[in-house]
């Protein structure tokens, strides 16, 4: 008898998405001890997704791979040591070979979705949130402190601004404009303006510095950063999108007792209690209610139409997130439906 099968989108060797995603079948992946099969409905487009295609992030393929990370569902089947009331649970899950039918995640990645949330925006909660939400753990970022985050127009800044918001810490956000830089305060909104980032630091840091700044660009920038960190305050980077090598004397962190520290969400996660992880679940859950603007969807397209959705992924980025969905909405299936839960 032959095993089952699911649709999926699939590559066979690493490069651009648009070149090599494609859409096929893929054998329906079976979960092993600690780990839940969920029939996902929604999956979002991340800027990760496109790099673990193209063989540069932290996780490698393995060919032929199920691509996508972040996903929402129900939860189909339940492995060794996880808990079977899960089944027909709606979840939000991370875990590799989100862009199918189905997909497998470990228990403890997968998050149990409230009422009243919808699986378009829960497919969004495993990544952007749960980084700033880390981010702002890792800062060491306490009330009343200046905090700067670049790359001001991303998702993750908007909810470094909303949870930063939630602790009464002054979040500025930067980010590039047609003909230079602009920068916001999250609470005003009153805009400063400049022609290179350089400048821009230097009218953001004139009377004092930032006693945090997150980053996921990098490159040679990363010096001017070091630059508008007040004395003693803390550097967090969690990207490379300028990977562009540079010179650092030791003395510039050295001397002024600065933390310059890397994120990675997945190693965040596993170093987080289970007191974190519940309290970064309930704010984030009732942020996603009262401000639907967090979790806003440009787009949804089914996993055929990947071209258009990564299309679209690129073109609505500052619109919203690009979303795989099932049509119509997804519902437990009569087997898993069938079980208690």
């Amino acid at each position: 008898m032959n095993p089952p099968t699911m649709q999926a989108l699939l590559f066979d060797q690493a490069g651009a998405a648009e070149d090599v995603l494609r859409f096929g079948t893929a054998p329906r992946p079976v979960p092993g001890p600690g780990q839940l099969l969920v029939r996902v409905c929604t999956r979002v487009i991340q800027p990760a997704d496109r790099l673990f295609i193209a063989g540069r992030y932290r996780v490698r393929p393995r060919f032929p791979q199920v691509a996508g990370f972040d996903g929402a569902g129900v939860v189909e089947e339940t492995g060794a040591g996880c808990d079977p009331a899960l089944r027909g649970r709606k979840v939000a899950f991370r875990g590799v070979g989100a862009w199918a039918e189905f997909a497998v995640a470990a228990a403890e990645r997968t998050h149990p979705v409230p009422d009243g949330i919808d699986l378009r925006q829960a497919c969004q909660f495993t990544l952007n949130p749960l980084t700033a939400w880390g981010l702002l753990a890792t800062a060491r970022i306490r009330r009343g402190q200046r905090l700067l985050a670049t790359a001001g127009d991303s998702s993750v800044a908007r909810w470094i601004a909303a949870l930063g918001s939630e602790r009464t810490v002054h979040v500025t956000l930067a980010s590039r404009e047609e003909g230079g830089w602009r920068a916001s305060t999250a609470a005003s909104g009153v805009a400063v303006r400049a022609t290179s980032f350089a400048q821009l630091l230097e009218a953001l840091t004139r009377e004092r510095g930032f006693d945090a700044i997150l980053d996921p660009i990098g490159g040679p920038a990363t010096l001017d950063l070091i630059e508008a960190c007040v004395p003693g305050g803390s550097l967090v980077s969690y990207g490379v999108l300028d990977d562009r090598p540079f010179e650092l004397q030791a003395a510039r962190i050295l001397y002024r007792n600065l933390r310059w520290v890397g994120f990675g969400i997945d190693q965040y996660l596993d170093r987080a209690g289970t007191s974190e992880i519940t309290a970064a679940r309930e704010t984030v859950w009732r942020l996603m209610r009262e401000q639907p603007g967090l979790t806003s969807v440009a787009a949804i397209h089914s996993l055929r139409d990947h071209a258009a959705a990564l299309s679209d992924s690129t073109r609505l980025a500052r619109r919203g997130k690009v979303l795989f969905a099932d049509e119509p909405t997804c519902r437990p299936s009569a087997r898993s439906a069938a079980r208690p839960g």
